[in-house]
């Protein structure tokens, strides 16, 4: 009986140490559980803050804002306030061997040890862990949504903070491009303007002087004299416009000449190297071969001009004089050509003259013409008679009147054919 009852006690005494050795384990691998999910927890946690440390560096990165330094550090803590500052910290594995010894080592009394209960104690131990660990886990899980939710509305108040200082520099920069463009707009103007000025500046001067001679002065040159190998001159005259202007009034003779030259002036526009040199009273005078005195040759100068003062003749036929005293007036031409000097003679008014004996005979030319008529030089006459027919006239008194030079009468152009001379040519 002795013998069964410590048979007994020795089987209990094992079941016992065997239980307490479960127990140790159990404990030790629940502390292991813990261990791990903290562990884990840490380095979610970590992972969770880098990435929103990577999202606040590339947002800053492109607003063109610093991402490492003291300003950045300022800006890391003022946005990720609930950052813990152990973050940095290295998370250690966790040291299964460390914890062997914490096996219980004491005796367990073998009195009065119920198996089941002992099991019924660990499964509820076992229970309780387990709640615990849930509990942990849903309550870290509510913490870190909670902390998510408070990160996305300060990084949203930061980032609207941010876009509503981009639209400021937006708004700011299209005002400030507005006013350069229409600082740049009143430029464009005023340069267009300003070419628009100059051009019509360069045909009034174009106008009153000849090319070359325009082309200087608008340099700020000055134009030297200027010897002509030979010219073309035409001196045109009204015949008894004292009488006319002394009988009609101031606005009748203003509107005669205004309308006469007019249509003269477009005759000389037709043509490209001709020139008006001036016109005084009634008296209108102009030269051929100004602008072309290199390239030109004296046959045609002289075949425009005599073109040109056909043509004056034409206008002077068919004038309106409807609202003049007299139904029709005539007209003197005299043709000649020559050398001569030309020079701005006034540089505060500028007038381009000639000078020399070719401009007197012109005039002589003129004032012993017939009405209607245009009377030629000798020297006029032997450049155009392949391609006009004259008729002679009386030799004319020239200069001082001792002098007598050979004059024609010219009619009207040959009609023959093959001619390739050049006449008047146009623009």
């Amino acid at each position: 009986m002795k013998m069964l009852t410590l048979q007994s006690n020795q089987t209990d005494r094992v079941v016992s140490q065997m239980a307490a050795t479960v127990r140790g384990r159990q404990r030790k691998e629940a502390k292991l559980l813990e261990l791990r999910e903290r562990r884990e927890a840490k380095i979610r946690e970590k992972e969770f803050w880098n990435s929103e440390i990577a999202i606040l560096k590339a947002h800053l990165s492109r607003t063109g804002c610093a991402t490492d330094g003291p300003e950045y550090m300022e800006k890391q803590v003022e946005l990720l306030c609930r950052m813990p500052q152990d973050l940095d910290e290295c998370i250690d594995e966790v040291d299964e061997d460390a914890m062997e010894g914490d096996e219980p080592t004491s005796p367990v009394a073998t009195d009065d040890i119920n198996i089941a209960a002992a099991r019924a104690r660990e499964f509820a131990l076992f229970e309780i862990l387990k709640r615990s660990h849930h509990e942990a886990s849903k309550k870290l899980k509510s913490q870190n949504i909670k902390s998510r939710e408070v990160r996305r509305i300060e990084q949203q108040t930061a980032l609207a903070a941010i876009l509503v200082a981009q639209e400021a520099d937006i708004r700011r920069l299209k005002s400030q491009q507005e006013l350069e463009m229409q600082a740049f707009e009143e430029t464009q103007k005023s340069s267009s303007k300003a070419d628009e000025d100059n051009a019509a500046s360069n045909e009034r001067l174009y106008g009153m002087l000849p090319k070359f001679v325009a082309d200087v002065m608008k340099t700020g040159g000055a134009v030297e004299p200027r010897p002509f190998e030979c010219l073309a001159f035409l001196t045109a005259d009204i015949v008894s416009f004292t009488n006319l202007s002394s009988k009609s009034s101031a606005k009748q003779v203003v509107s005669l000449l205004n309308r006469l030259y007019s249509q003269m002036d477009d005759v000389i526009d037709s043509f490209e190297d001709i020139y008006k040199l001036e016109t005084i009273g009634d008296a209108y005078n102009v030269v051929a071969g100004l602008n072309t005195q290199e390239t030109g040759q004296p046959k045609d100068f002289a075949l425009n001009m005599v073109e040109c003062a056909q043509r004056f003749v034409e206008i002077v036929k068919n004038l309106d004089m409807s609202d003049q005293i007299q139904d029709s007036i005539q007209m003197r031409i005299g043709v000649h050509v020559g050398p001569a000097v030309g020079g701005v003679a006034n540089p505060a008014m500028p007038k381009y003259s000639l000078f020399g004996d070719t401009v007197t005979i012109t005039g002589q030319m003129e004032q012993t013409s017939r009405p209607m008529e245009v009377h030629v030089s000798a020297p006029t006459y032997e450049l155009i008679k392949d391609v006009f027919e004259c008729e002679v006239s009386e030799a004319v008194a020239i200069l001082d009147g001792k002098q007598r030079m050979g004059a024609w009468w010219l009619l009207h152009k040959k009609s023959r054919s093959g001619s390739n001379l050049r006449l008047g040519a146009s623009r």
